[in-house]
């Protein structure tokens, strides 16, 4: 279960730094032009990669979840870890602060 967790970590990245800007980018700018969708809900769709990708890690998980004590706990680890490896890539590859 947690190697599955990691590999969306590395989907919202993917998602939100290349596809994002190379090919999704009417997508990404209709997101920062649209006035309908709050800043909150803007975010989790794509603007903010953290957000991203806790989002997907949250819900792609959800299915392998197993529902007891321990399980629930990994499945909120695994989400939280993989939120951390979006910001160590953030500090590390793409040097931001």
């Amino acid at each position: 279960m947690i190697y599955s967790g990691i590999f969306f970590a590395f989907i919202g990245y993917a998602f939100t730094g290349i596809l994002m800007d190379d090919i999704l980018w009417k997508y990404k700018r209709y997101l920062l032009a649209t006035e309908k969708l709050p800043e909150w809900l803007k975010k989790p769709l794509g603007l903010c990669n953290v957000c991203f990708t806790g989002q997907i890690s949250l819900w792609g998980m959800l299915p392998f979840v197993e529902w007891n004590y321990f399980g629930i706990i990994t499945w909120l680890g695994i989400v939280s870890l993989n939120m951390i490896i979006i910001l160590i890539f953030n500090i590390y590859v793409n040097k931001e602060d």
